[in-house]
């Protein structure tokens, strides 16, 4: 089982180095994304990017903004690719469209999940 640490309560970049240095190996990069928590898992992704797993969440509606906001968090963070996306976008159905591309991104290998 993983244990995740998220962003959104304002763990210190210094935190989140300790938690994986302590075996924590999957972060959350969240809604409210904390430069000081981006700023670590950029570092730890430098060094040693094959034991972290993680994951976003976009709440884009459409396929435009989707691409964007994963290419924005993947450049923040100094990574190819995410392990994770969340589609937070509340409206249910989702757009075909938004599915498609999310898809699409995973086959490209901006996500792999």
């Amino acid at each position: 089982m993983r244990i995740a640490v998220a962003s959104s309560y304002g763990l210190s970049g210094r935190d989140v180095e300790r938690a994986f240095d302590a075996g924590v190996d999957a972060f959350f990069w969240g809604a409210l994304r904390h430069r000081d928590f981006g700023a670590s898992l950029r570092r730890l992704a430098a060094k040693a990017r094959e034991r972290l797993f993680l994951a976003t969440v976009s709440y884009a509606s459409s396929p435009l903004l989707l691409r964007a906001s994963l290419d924005l968090a993947r450049r923040k963070l100094g990574v190819e690719a995410l392990d994770l996306v969340v589609l937070g976008y509340a409206k249910a159905p989702l757009a075909p469209a938004l599915i498609g591309a999310a898809i699409a991104l995973r086959e490209r290998g901006v996500a792999r999940a």
